[in-house]
């Protein structure tokens, strides 16, 4: 009977008094920090910026392993901490002892290239025992790379006086492996292709990074899309690597309808249809044909064809006829031809040749129009690092060009310059939020210039919220800024932003300052993309009036 009462006691205890377990660890209180011993006040500094005012017991207890981290990472491996809990506060009491530091560390004979690779200090008193562990992995990641993924190293005799340590560094790099052969598995396209883009070479020394950076560069390829990480086949010295592809549809047809408005209140029709045929024939060409009629009786046909990696070689060869005729007041006529050199992964250095020629279809012409001929040499840098070449949301474009030659108008032969340069940028700041800006300019320099060789620009594709191909100059900046709502992948709202500054010597009023905005989506269907905007635009005689509004629609189709 006794035993019976005593356990129902106990019983009724425990109930009523809750075990540590029991107790709530999420309560805050304040977290004071008591330092026995007094250390140098910058890590002072840091060890009281990892304390906050007050917290709860879990948090009092992840603080005080930081806290000893810290300090080890700092040299007092002999350090030691306590949680002490009162009603109203927590206390760690940290006790540091006495710091180590190095002395020396030697390295062995093998590792030559280990010592640059660590980037050791002159004086080892500044390097702390808590540094170590992340030179070891840049040791291993040096090797890594190198054509030794087999590495290893340790310390050996080490010694430890009073306060110093001194240590061998031993290194066993393991055998060197080579890249040998790729094999392109699940996609019909040449290893030399995929070599090239992805900047593997064969008789390279293995290296990882090569591999992690081959899935990044992947991501930009138009027509293939790697569905797994690449592999390496270890062999005796040398190794197979294995990239795994599949095609992707990147071929396509889109069209662009616009309407232009004039101030009486007119409304006219304007089309675009572009044809892009990439990687047909699996060699990685690309060939591209436009047809544009932006406005009555003026017409523009523009074709391309770009051969790279010929010969299984970084050099590429790219070439270019555009024919233009505005009504019956004259044609132009232009043909290009560039070479393209690679020298990294998506950069190319580009030097060509560009013959024009601009005939008056009128016998009373305009005076401020002529029979021009002109032949230029140029040269430049072209940089694509996108993450989707699609629709990219991420990455960078960059194109460079200067050109020197000669120009005929009428029988006076003139000295002709031209530049060229554009940057376009993408970035997300999440899934839902994106930015796109593009800034881009050109000129025309030599004395004399007439209409018909000016730059045409308005529209779509340069200064929204102007009629296509109206507004003409010989030097020109624009810049086109757009805020993109994702509401998936593929399909956003977007609010956007064109200004311009142009230069037109033949106009009476040389300088133009433009401005455009509007609004727009972009929404992915079965059949492709499909897009629609609607700008208006404000110039010096112009202010924005939707009366005037331009509106596009378009439709990208990829097969």
């Amino acid at each position: 009977m006794k035993k019976l009462l005593l356990f129902f006691v106990m019983v009724f205890w425990a109930w009523t008094h809750p075990t540590a377990a029991q107790l709530d660890t999420t309560q805050k209180k304040m977290l004071l920090l008591q330092i026995v011993q007094q250390p140098n006040k910058k890590l002072e500094k840091s060890l009281r910026k990892i304390v906050p005012q007050e917290t709860s017991q879990t948090g009092a207890m992840r603080i005080k392993s930081q806290l000893e981290n810290l300090c080890f990472a700092e040299g007092y491996t002999a350090v030691w901490a306590d949680l002490k809990e009162t009603t109203d506060y927590f206390l760690i009491h940290l006790e540091l002892g006495d710091p180590l530091f190095w002395k020396s560390i030697n390295v062995d004979e093998l590792s030559i290239d280990l010592r640059s690779a660590l980037d050791l200090p002159q004086d080892f008193s500044q390097l702390r025992p808590g540094q170590l562990p992340k030179m070891v992995a840049e040791g291993l990641t040096f090797f890594e790379n190198n054509g030794f993924p087999f590495a290893n190293f340790h310390f050996d005799t080490i010694q430890i006086l009073n306060d110093s340590i001194s240590a061998t560094l031993m290194v066993e790099p393991g055998p060197l492996f080579l890249f040998d052969s790729i094999v392109v598995k699940g996609a019909n396209v040449p290893n030399a292709l995929v070599r090239l883009q992805l900047g593997i070479k064969k008789g390279d020394r293995y290296s990882e990074q090569i591999l992690i950076n081959a899935q990044q560069k992947a991501s930009g390829l138009p027509y293939l899309e790697m569905t797994r990480a690449p592999q390496f086949l270890f062999q005796k010295d040398k190794g197979t690597v294995f990239l795994y592809f599949e095609n992707r549809k990147s071929s396509q047809f889109d069209g662009l309808v616009g309407l232009n408005t004039a101030e009486d209140g007119a409304i006219t029709l304007n089309g675009d249809l572009n044809l892009r045929l990439l990687n047909a024939l699996k060699t990685g060409e690309d060939f591209r044909i436009n047809w544009r009629s932006p406005n009555a009786g003026v017409q523009q046909l523009a074709t391309s064809l770009e051969l790279p990696y010929l010969f299984k070689t970084p050099l590429g060869i790219r070439g270019n006829f555009n024919l233009f005729r505005q009504d019956s007041s004259w044609s132009n006529r232009n043909f290009g031809l560039e070479l393209g050199y690679q020298i990294a992964s998506g950069t190319f250095l580009n030097l060509g040749w560009d013959n024009s020629q601009s005939a008056v279809l009128q016998s009373a012409a305009s005076a401020s129009q002529g029979n021009v001929r002109a032949s230029v040499v140029q040269t430049g840098i072209t940089v694509r690092r996108f993450n989707d070449p699609l629709l990219p949301t991420k990455g960078l474009f960059l194109s460079m060009r200067i050109g020197q030659g000669t120009r005929q108008l009428e029988t006076e032969n003139f000295q002709l310059r031209q530049g060229h340069i554009e940057g376009q940028f993408y970035h997300t700041f999440n899934k839902k939020h994106g930015l796109f800006a593009r800034v881009m300019a050109a000129g025309i320099f030599s004395d004399n210039l007439v209409e018909n060789e000016l730059h045409r620009l308005g529209g779509f594709k340069t200064l929204r919220g102007f009629n296509e191909l109206t507004l003409f100059a010989a030097n020109y900046g624009l810049a086109n800024l757009e805020y993109r709502f994702f509401l998936e992948r593929y399909s956003y709202l977007v609010a956007f932003f064109d200004a311009g500054i142009l230069y037109n010597p033949v106009a009476i009023a040389p300088n133009l300052n433009l401005m455009g905005t509007g609004v727009g989506l972009n929404f992915r269907t079965g059949g492709g993309i499909f897009s629609l905007a609607v700008a208006v635009g404000r110039a010096p005689n112009q202010n924005f009036d939707l009366r005037l509004s331009k509106v596009h629609v378009g439709f990208v189709n990829q097969f």
